[in-house]
Parts: structure tokens; sequence; C-alpha cells
């Protein structure tokens, strides 16, 4: 009997995406708290930047709070879905070099298009270098996507089922 796939095509893809996705805006978080910190600004300014989209001008205080939450979980949220829409736009079969370049690009247009035409009011307060390094950033952690799909849909083959069946609650 032949490997069988552990999932759908597609969603192998949108799994793997949506996981590089995560991953990246877990990236940018960090480079913008670090970033943050370098230029003796809050640690939370830039979450308080993002929530701001959804909580108003109030949301740009400098301690951490709620706001901040929100701020992370919105980042967290959109960088999920871009990564989302990046497994369905790259095919997976592309080279591991090619995706960070092509990640990389998706990133930047994307934060030519959105964020400085569109959200210019919530994140005013990044100057442009440094939130262009960080989708910079997220772009190069999107080349993962190809990674992920590759562990996610590699068949299931007989040994590795005998051993889970063989194995399955004798370990305590």
């Amino acid at each position: 009997m032949p490997p069988q796939p552990r999932f759908d095509y597609w969603l192998c893809r949108l799994l793997a995406g949506l996981q590089a996705g995560v991953v990246g805006g877990f990236v940018l978080a960090a480079y913008l708290w670090v970033e943050n910190l370098l230029f003796a600004h809050s640690a939370w300014q830039a979450p308080g930047l993002f929530a701001t989209a959804l909580l108003g001008p109030a949301a740009t205080r400098l301690h951490f709070g709620f706001h901040t939450v929100v701020g992370y979980s919105l980042l967290l949220l959109c960088s999920g879905a871009m990564g989302f829409l990046f497994a369905v736009l790259v095919p997976p079969a592309v080279a591991a070099i090619w995706a960070a370049n092509i990640g990389i690009a998706y990133s930047l247009t994307w934060y030519f298009l959105l964020l400085r035409r569109v959200l210019v009011g919530p994140i005013g307060g990044l100057p442009a270098g440094i939130t262009m390094l960080g989708c910079f950033l997220f772009g190069a952690a999107l080349s993962l996507y190809v990674r992920y799909y590759r562990q996610i849909a590699r068949p299931v083959t007989q040994a590795e089922v005998a051993e889970q069946n063989g194995n399955y609650g004798k370990q305590m």
C-alpha cells in the first residue's frame, strides 16, 4: 500500500502559510519591541499604535495594559492573514530562497500599499525606516512557509503507522 497523504493539499498550504505568518508576526513584534527600546521609547509604543486601529487614539498610552494586548493580538491576526494569503499566491514547490525573495517583496508591497497609504494614522508614530525593516524581516520569515508545508504534507508511511499502533498505550 502506498504512503497516504496526511491532509488535503490546500489545507496543508493554508496551515503552513498561517503558521509562517504568525511566526513572522512574532518576529515583527520582537523587532519593534527592541527598536523602541533602542530609540529610548516605551517598549509598548508599537502595540499601542497598532491598537489605535480598533480602540482609537486613547490606545497610544506608553505603559502595558489592555491596549497592548489588543495591539499584539491585532498584529498576530493580520500577520496570520497575510501568511494565509501568501500560501494562496505562492506554490509550495518553490525553492526556499525564492520563497524568501517573494516573501520580502510581498511584505514590502503590503507595507507601501496598506501601512503607508491606508493606516497612516495608527502607525504614524513609528519612523518609516523602522517599520520598513520590520516588514522586511516579516517577509523573510514568510519563507518558512515552504519548510512548514513539507513537514505537514509529508506522507505517513506504513512503518510509522505500525510503530504508532504498536506503541499505543505502552508508554506511561
